[in-house]
């Protein structure tokens, strides 16, 4: 059974940088920033209260999947960042659990929208996820895009909204 929690006891937060450093050797080595170190040695930092969150999901009390939620510099934007599942269990619905969580936690600290980037080349599956639960293709606008990564968005209705609410002007004309 897995459980997703806010990171917030040191061991949880030292767990996290393993997973973050996992997630960072499975990436192309030309999107290993060098603040990425900083990152990893300063957390939770910009994914901590109020505005942010850094979650940890377990299997049996091991820790073996991640993800992080900041601020993003356009009014009303967070960003969901460092997405990852260890291999062993990617494929049971873990990174959409995930992915689910942070959407909730983004709605509940009252963000509108929730930016990502991500690698297709190397991430297909999380791509199609993310277009499966409704995110589209961005620019990178206001922050430089890098050659390779693929910016994607997803607006975040309220939880208590209805579905017509959640439908698009065409889907909600013709109701």
């Amino acid at each position: 059974m897995s459980e997703i929690v806010e990171a917030t006891t040191e061991e949880q937060v030292q767990a996290v940088r393993g997973l973050f450093r996992e997630y960072q050797a499975e990436i192309p080595a030309q999107y290993c920033f060098a603040s990425f170190e900083s990152e990893v040695s300063g957390l939770p930092g910009e994914y901590g209260p109020p505005q942010g969150k850094l979650l940890v999901a377990t299997v049996a009390g091991q820790p073996v999947g991640c993800v992080g939620l900041r601020p993003f510099p356009q009014d009303g934007a967070c960003e969901m960042k460092r997405l990852y599942v260890r291999p062993t269990f990617r494929g049971g619905q873990l990174g959409k659990a995930l992915v689910d969580r942070v959407l909730q936690e983004a709605r509940a600290l009252g963000y509108s929208r929730l930016r990502l980037d991500t690698h297709p080349l190397t991430m297909h599956a999380a791509v199609q996820m993310y277009r499966k639960m409704g995110f589209r293709e961005v620019p990178p606008a206001p922050l430089p895009g890098l050659e390779g990564l693929l910016y994607m968005e997803i607006a975040l209705v309220p939880a208590h909204a209805s579905s017509v609410d959640n439908a698009s002007p065409t889907q909600a004309a013709g109701r």
